[in-house]
């Protein structure tokens, strides 16, 4: 893998056989795939890191949906990821790097893609999108501005399960991600408390088993269907009020 920044300047000379955009999990697979077929590619990447949405909302989050792992956190997978496929094929690595348009250059057999970015010309013959869900936007609550309580308290992501430590935490949501959450910090949060303004939960059957399980041992407090009214605190988040969902 190369991240150098002066091998990275070198590459934007080459040409190689194929450019990904995406550096998640699909990205560094297709590199992966590449490699196998003895076919130079190089993975660029808006984000700082690796990984995608796996480093950058839940690195500390145990996947389970991998074939060959029963479980792995996904900063692990990762990594895994990047020796499988960009440490063993030598793959350049263009993080921090945004894509905009991609144009041809050239004809016949020397015809090739140049990829446009925020930091130069990148030439293949071939541009595979990997992009996922694209740049990460965080999702704002429906019906109320978190907006004042953003690093006061209101997070968007996990990125530490150690700051969770011995906390109160209410989560807030339905989907895959609440679930999981709701399930992760049991052994990290001195509560947990999941909130969410329909009755019925959108995540995997498996995980909201889990999650009810837990609530009928009492170690996850359900509010549904709620949604939030108000939070207090002084210079950060101390008190939610909610209302159910009916009252709107």
């Amino acid at each position: 893998m190369t991240t150098d920044p002066v091998q990275l300047t070198a590459d934007f000379d080459e040409v190689r056989d194929i450019t990904v955009i995406g550096a998640g999990p699909v990205g560094m697979c297709t590199a992966f795939w590449a490699g196998m077929r003895e076919a130079s590619a190089r993975v660029i990447d808006s984000l700082p890191e690796l990984g995608g949405q796996l480093a950058a909302l839940y690195p500390e989050k145990w996947i389970f949906d991998v074939p060959g792992h029963p479980r792995v956190l996904a900063k692990d997978l990762v990594e895994l990821l990047r020796v499988q496929a960009l440490e063993q094929f030598d793959v350049p690595a263009h993080l921090h790097t945004t894509a905009h348009t991609i144009s041809w250059e050239g004809s016949g057999d020397e015809r090739v893609v140049v990829l446009h970015t925020d930091r130069g010309e990148l030439r293949s013959r071939a541009v595979v999108v990997a992009g996922g869900h694209g740049a990460f936007e965080p999702k704002k609550l429906p019906g109320y501005d978190m907006t004042p309580w953003e690093g006061r308290g209101a997070h968007y992501l996990v990125g530490s399960k150690a700051a969770l430590a011995g906390k109160r935490v209410l989560i807030v949501g339905g989907g895959d991600s609440a679930c999981d959450w709701a399930i992760n910090l049991l052994d990290t949060a001195s509560e947990i408390r999941l909130v969410h303004r329909r009755e019925g939960f959108r995540a995997h059957e498996l995980t909201v088993g889990q999650v009810l399980e837990a609530a009928d041992r009492g170690d996850v407090a359900l509010h549904v269907p709620f949604q939030i009214k108000e939070v207090h605190g002084n210079g950060g988040v101390e008190r939610v009020v909610l209302h159910h969902s009916e009252d709107e």
